[in-house]
């Protein structure tokens, strides 16, 4: 009886020593596991032995579970944290809106994992015109985003503007987007559209496109960011726009400016114009005094030189040879009576402006009459010649004796030259030497009259056209 108590004993003892044991070995791995999730190592796993303890195990499984979820929110929290932190940063380092949003949408693509996307701002520019212009994208199909400018209420970006919610579509049609690679092209498994807004006030919208679901916690980073896209861009569209009517109202000044320093100096020259004209109108005043003037004198010599002219005319008429004369161009500018019966003309005025083809039929005789003209306009002396003319209303030729005298200006330029005809006899030859000489006499005196007339002439010609150009 006392072995088989003792033994009972032994036995109790065994199982209590072995319990013991297991306890302390559940302890110490329970002391093991709470210290490495202690050191952060919150999935390590807890070795389950045969006897342990299930209320204690399910406990520590219980708490590793919170701790890791803890983790993970700590984790997300940390991220939206640090991206808020970052995005931030470049939202304040850009001051223009190009550049802003582009380098603000290429790191949001690549930070959220996305593939597409793009911004779309309130455009308020052109008065009732509102729509949503899209001021950056990124990878975007150029085709299907050719046109930049969404109305209100258009597809999913209008709608989520007039809205004020965000769209988030996890099963995206075959026909509205696609993402293209290197490797081919795929529809994105995702879309979200939100608006971001300033002061409840939508201002514009945010498109992204990924393969891959958006998490809870990107989607909360992105409303939160979206206050922070709303402020800046409010800001910086105020501050350009600000900036555009500062320099409209800049160019303004300055054209303003232009125009007072180009009014002034209209001002200066129309005074010095007025100035101008009251002297001109003054000198005007004096011109037309003079002109008076000048014009009964010019009456006057006028009416001296058509006496002179007649009175030539008179006496060349009066001369019984035939007398022509013509200019340095070998046109007829005159004639008595005597050579326009010569040459069978009704009356000398018929001879002015023609040639010697043009009085006689006889070609050679005009190129022979011609011949004698140049040698006294060569030579510029009286040259007395024989020729051979026609007679007065035949065709014969008449041997006749022809003396020329050239008339020169006071540069000693011949001007013109005299002839006279004679027919070629013993018995006249004396009596028209003498008869010459005192035509010679009277033609110089004459040739006098006239040079003094056309001198005075000349003198009011230029006076007239010194006052018509002052006029």
């Amino acid at each position: 009886m006392l072995g088989k108590y003792q033994w009972i004993k032994k036995q109790v003892l065994a199982n209590l020593n072995q319990q013991n044991q297991t306890l302390r070995e559940e302890i110490a791995l329970a002391i093991d596991f709470i210290q490495k999730i202690e050191e952060g190592q919150n999935e390590y796993a807890l070795l389950e032995s045969q006897h342990a303890d299930q209320a204690l195990v399910k406990a520590l499984h219980k708490m590793q579970n919170r701790l890791l979820q803890i983790a993970e929110q700590e984790k997300k929290r940390q991220w939206t944290t640090e991206s808020l932190a970052s995005f931030n940063e470049i939202l304040r380092q850009n001051r223009e809106l190009g550049p802003l949003a582009d380098a603000l949408l290429s790191q949001l693509v690549r930070h959220l994992a996305a593939y597409q996307g793009a911004i779309f701002l309130l455009n308020e520019d052109k008065g009732q015109d509102v729509f949503l212009e899209m001021v950056s994208s990124y990878a975007l199909d150029r085709k299907k985003f050719a046109r930049k400018q969404i109305q209100l209420g258009e597809g999913l970006v209008g709608q989520a503007y007039l809205e004020g919610q965000t769209i988030l579509m996890t099963e995206v049609p075959q026909n509205y987007i696609q993402i293209s690679s290197g490797l081919g092209e795929g529809t994105p498994r995702c879309l979200l559209v939100m608006p971001f807004k300033a002061n409840e006030r939508v201002l514009g919208v945010l498109e992204l496109a990924a393969m891959h679901p958006f998490a809870s916690h990107e989607i909360s980073f992105l409303e939160k960011l979206s206050e922070s896209m709303a402020i800046t861009f409010f800001n910086v569209r105020n501050n350009e726009h600000t900036r555009r009517l500062l320099e409209d109202s800049q160019e303004q000044a300055e054209a303003l400016r232009a125009q007072e320093e180009e009014m002034r100096q209209n001002n200066e020259e129309l005074m010095a114009t007025q100035e101008m004209m009251q002297r001109k109108q003054q000198e005007l005043e004096q011109v037309f005094a003079r002109v008076e003037s000048e014009t009964d004198k010019r009456k006057l010599l006028e009416n001296k030189y058509l006496n002179q002219k007649k009175a030539w005319q008179q006496l060349i008429d009066q001369w019984p040879q035939p007398v022509f004369w013509k200019d340095h161009e070998l046109y007829y500018i005159g004639a008595n009576w005597a050579f326009a019966e010569w040459v069978g003309a009704n009356h000398p005025r018929e001879l002015i402006g023609k040639t010697d083809f043009d009085v006689f039929n006889l070609q050679t005789v005009a190129e022979s009459l011609r011949v004698h003209d140049r040698l006294v306009l060569n030579q510029k002396t009286p040259q007395t010649t024989q020729e051979e003319w026609p007679q007065p209303r035949e065709t014969a030729l008449l041997n006749v004796q022809v003396y020329r005298i050239p008339v020169l200006n006071e540069e000693g330029q011949l001007v013109s030259f005299i002839g006279i005809l004679y027919a070629s006899t013993p018995d006249t030859e004396t009596y028209l030497r003498q008869q010459i000489q005192v035509l010679e006499q009277q033609l110089w005196q004459k040739e006098a009259d006239l040079q003094k007339v056309v001198e005075e002439n000349a003198q009011l010609r230029t006076h007239s056209l010194i006052t018509g150009s002052l006029l």
